[in-house]
């Protein structure tokens, strides 16, 4: 999203006219943006004095010389209510030839030249297309190295042994992989630093789910993943300390990250509070993770327990999850909902998925990896 502030700070009053005609009638307001990558556009405007009932504010592109196009936003001068009060105008869709290197301006209309509403502030902003959708995982480098993190219910975490026995099946195509090492064809797998060469479902279930799914679909030879697990941590913890020991990780590897996949932590599910946090922590974990790996792939899974008890919030922090990684304005990459692992809870623990259940986890993520390309 971009904004382009036309007036900020000082009230000034105008008589707008009957007809459609550039904000206060000079070409001061005028302003170039290259739309290439916008598809919406709105405005807003606070103000003091108020106008006819008629009046409203809009806005015009040109592609060059003096030919004006309207586009259709309708700001009322009548009731912006005072200095202090912002009044916004619903997106509008950006005209397609607008989507281009184009010039703009504020423009008054249905006026009687003699009301004067005033103007503190007026805002023109656009929005682009879902970084989701846009710039992430169909716009990801291909590759095959990969980064996990997140708390005990990614993986298997920290509670050894808790997990079950793996599906034979799964040991018997991964086993050969990870002896042989990515160099010669095989799968690197790294947990907490510690390098991988055999299956345990107890400790690495749904790293294990993941590169099955790469396995079965030709896409694991030459695979690196890196994981780093901290139980009990929530989207903050990472954002101050642990995302830095993530990407001295990849650092001590040396990957090229196509991939990053993050499960939120049920303690961000514990009270209001933290729940109320929970949005800005996650703005800034997004925005660690672009700075380090700016051209990955992205995916995010839901707090995969139903423990409604220890944390009471989960409905609520998973549904602010959800628009963090799935809105179509400040939205990110993917969102991959856990519902499906529910099932596969062992009984007597609500908070972790048996061994098949973290398998499936991992499968879920890399569902949308194979599906955009990116292992090639």
């Amino acid at each position: 999203m971009s904004a382009h502030a036309v007036i900020a700070g000082g009230a000034q009053a105008w008589a707008v006219p009957p007809g459609r005609t550039e904000l206060f009638g000079f070409q001061n307001a005028r302003f170039k943006r290259d739309c290439t990558h916008y598809e919406r556009v709105r405005m807003d405007l606070a103000g003091g004095v108020v106008g006819l009932n008629t009046c409203f504010l809009s806005l015009d592109y040109t592609l060059g010389g003096d030919v004006w196009v309207p586009i259709p936003i309708v700001l009322y001068t009548l009731i912006m209510g005072g200095s202090n009060v912002t009044q916004t105008s619903c997106w509008v869709e950006l005209p397609e030839p607008a989507r281009a290197d184009v010039q703009f301006r504020v423009v008054g209309e249905a006026g009687n030249d003699v009301a004067a509403p005033s103007f503190s502030y007026i805002g023109v902003h656009f929005a682009g297309a879902p970084r989701y959708a846009a710039n992430s995982l169909g716009g990801a480098i291909t590759g095959r190295d990969y980064v996990f993190f997140g708390g005990s219910q990614l993986g298997g975490g920290g509670d050894p042994g808790e997990f079950g026995t793996l599906d034979p099946a799964v040991s018997a195509l991964l086993d050969p992989l990870l002896l042989l090492g990515h160099a010669s064809g095989g799968i690197t797998l790294v947990v907490n630093g510690v390098t991988i060469t055999e299956c345990d479902p107890a400790e690495h279930g749904g790293e294990l789910g993941f590169l099955y799914a790469l396995a079965l679909a030709g896409k694991a030879a030459g695979t690196r993943l890196v994981c780093r697990y901290v139980e009990g941590t929530n989207a903050a913890a990472w954002v101050t300390t642990h995302f830095a020991t993530v990407v001295a990780d990849v650092v001590t590897h040396g990957l090229t990250v196509a991939g990053v996949a993050y499960v939120l932590g049920s303690t961000d599910a514990n009270s209001a509070t933290t729940v109320a946090q929970l949005d800005n922590q996650l703005r800034l974990l997004d925005a660690l993770k672009r700075a380090a790996w700016p051209d990955s792939g992205w995916v995010v899974m839901g707090q995969v327990t139903t423990d409604t008890v220890s944390y009471p919030q989960l409905v609520a922090a998973r549904a602010v999850g959800e628009r963090r990684f799935t809105d179509t304005v400040d939205g990110l990459r993917a969102y991959v909902a856990p519902d499906p692992v529910f099932a596969l809870l062992q009984p007597g623990d609500d908070q972790h998925p048996v061994s098949a259940g973290h398998v499936l986890e991992g499968e879920l993520i890399a569902g949308p990896f194979l599906a955009a390309g990116i292992p090639g």
